[in-house]
């Protein structure tokens, strides 16, 4: 074997026994009981950032309330195990986000920045197992209506990365988001595999915003109230592109894949395929027959495919095929404008 060979073998298999596995319980996290254990899994976090490695959610239901993810962990939530959001607002705290883009108020405070999961300006992130992760968004504490009342807009969703890069979420149950499940913001390298998306306990139920380049969606089963797949564009200077959604269920009350509202930079390059959309299991808030006369069934989905360029940005090399709609309202709508001027 020649020598590079044997350095590449010998750093490999030193980051294999390097990288170690940080049980929460062994941190203090206590599962099965009201106790709150935010800050022993954010030690055991903390902890593995200084190695690498995995920070194991063993079976049990263990409650918390914002946890800061950081550079080279894997959350792995094990089969059995609950990841469950505290009810309480207390417990999660503003999130001063640095990144400033159309999302932010004129002071640069983000408009939505409180989650469960969290993280800004991090890498090589893994959140995986065969686990559970709850927001418990059904709670009467996050029963504050529509997004377009300010104060609605302070409930935390499950996850929210920004400005980050390399992150990778397999093979979890998400359910039950307070708002959207999942915000990716200005964030590169993003791969989403195998996940069971459940959200219909409150408003503005997106099972996942992504603003982000080079993104791989595949396998997943998405049954939520608002948008399925909704790609989002906050910055003129950073399109999202190199976008690939393949081999999902997509069940929903609102559009199955969005692109936009907002739409400042652009989409370009996205392919999406071999996709089957469907009318979500329940209709908790919609009611389309109820408000609308013209709508045949009392469950449906609005759009199979809304293309939204409504800021300026422009959307380019698209690709939709093999795909499946039923129970849709309109299967492409499309609209442009320039709201922003």
């Amino acid at each position: 074997m020649k020598r590079m060979q044997v350095l590449a073998w010998v750093s490999f298999l030193a980051g294999c026994l390097s990288a170690q596995t940080y049980n929460v319980d062994d941190f203090g996290a206590v599962p099965n009981v009201q106790k709150v254990n935010t800050e022993a899994i954010q030690k055991a976090i903390d902890q593995c950032a200084l190695t690498g490695g995995e920070v194991l959610i063993p079976a049990g239901n263990y409650l918390t309330g914002t946890l800061y993810l950081k550079n080279n962990i894997t959350l792995h939530i094990a089969e059995g195990a609950t990841l469950q959001g505290s009810t309480s607002f207390a417990d999660y705290p503003d999130n001063q986000v640095r990144y400033v883009n159309s999302f932010s108020y004129p002071s640069g405070k983000l408009f939505e920045n409180k989650a469960l999961l969290f993280g800004e300006g991090v890498s090589n992130i893994t959140i995986t197992g065969k686990g559970t992760i709850d927001g418990s968004g059904d709670s009467p504490t996050f029963q504050l209506g529509n997004d377009s009342s300010p104060g609605s807009r302070k409930r935390p969703s499950v996850i929210l990365l920004i400005d980050s890069k390399d992150i990778r979420v397999h093979d979890l149950t998400l359910r039950n988001s307070a708002y959207w499940m999942q915000n990716y913001l200005g964030c590169d390298g993003l791969h989403l595999k195998g996940l069971t998306i459940y959200n219909h306990s409150n408003y503005n139920q997106d099972a996942m915003d992504i603003d982000a380049c080079n993104v791989l969606v595949e396998d997943c089963v998405i049954d939520a109230d608002d948008d399925g797949v909704c790609l989002k564009s906050h910055d003129a200077n950073r399109p999202v592109e190199n976008v690939v959604v393949r081999n999902c269920l997509i069940s929903t009350n609102c559009n199955a894949v969005k692109f936009g509202t907002k739409s400042d930079g652009g989409f370009r390059n996205i392919d999406i395929s071999r996709c089957t959309i469907r009318k979500a299991s329940v209709d908790h808030i919609r009611q389309w027959q109820k408000v609308l006369s013209f709508i045949e069934l009392p469950t449906t989905v609005i759009s199979g495919f809304a293309i939204e360029s409504v800021d300026g940005g422009m959307i380019t090399d698209l690709r939709i095929s093999d795909i499946l709609m039923f129970d849709v309202q309109t299967p492409i709508f499309v609209m442009q404008g320039r709201r922003n001027v």
